[in-house]
């Protein structure tokens, strides 16, 4: 159906709307990146206004509840991972953090305070690239978690014995990109494998991130305010 900028009107875009064979989800990031667009034709001075968008409950998003597993069975996983590659997982379970930070993690992020040692986020990976900022924007100050602390002299250890020179934090000795970080494929590939020895069924930032928030609201007594403070979530 083509049409002139000018001539997109609301009848427009909700037939676009309609046609769009996506969730709603998917459907509203189509729509908005239409709108994207022309919020830079309008300001580009190629049309006089931005025409009204079908307002949100047109897309029928269905909430869901967020999915996550007991720690019991989280712990499992971690388990069924290789020694050498446990450290990376474990961080993320204690520290309620996306795997892009871990893996982007330097050895200098780790730093001493007043109240005791942190880690200093603000870089990530996005699209295999290292970015130096996190996904939101914004940097992050998050306490070493004591639970933590032993796996610090495990890989210690671990790149003492393997004789790497790396700024990165977490190293993964069978790498292959420089200073051997961990990559996104290799290590959803250890923990699809540590499932399969489990019987599990689900992916790692669920496995990690999302269930260390579950556990902490339903296991461990925690409620959604402090929650927000440890994760940094709107």
């Amino acid at each position: 159906h083509p049409a002139h900028l000018a001539e997109i009107d609301l009848d427009t875009l909700t037939d676009l709307l309609n046609s769009i064979e996506r969730t709603g989800k998917g459907k509203m990031n189509v729509m908005y990146c239409l709108r994207a667009c022309l919020d830079f034709a309008h300001r580009a001075a190629k049309i006089d206004r931005i025409p009204p968008f079908p307002k949100k409950k047109q897309y029928q998003i269905s909430r869901k509840s967020p999915k996550w597993i007991p720690e019991a069975r989280q712990i499992a996983i971690l388990d069924a991972i290789p020694d050498m590659h446990q450290p990376i997982f474990w961080w993320l379970k204690y520290h309620y953090r996306r795997p892009g930070e871990a893996m982007a993690l330097h050895k200098a992020d780790l730093k001493q305070g007043s109240s005791g040692r942190y880690f200093h986020i603000h870089r990530t990976f996005s699209a295999r690239t290292l970015v130096d900022t996190t996904k939101t924007g914004y940097e992050h100050k998050i306490p070493l978690v004591r639970d933590f602390e032993p796996y610090l002299d495990k890989l210690a250890w671990y790149q003492k014995q393997w004789a790497i020179v790396s700024p990165y934090f977490f190293v993964n000795p069978t790498g292959r990109m420089p200073g051997k970080y961990y990559t996104h494929r290799v290590m959803s590939a250890l923990w699809h494998r540590a499932c399969e020895k489990t019987g599990e069924h689900i992916n790692l930032y669920v496995g990690t991130k999302h269930s260390s928030c579950g556990q902490f609201l339903n296991e461990k007594g925690g409620n959604e305010s402090e929650l927000r403070a440890i994760t940094d979530h709107a």
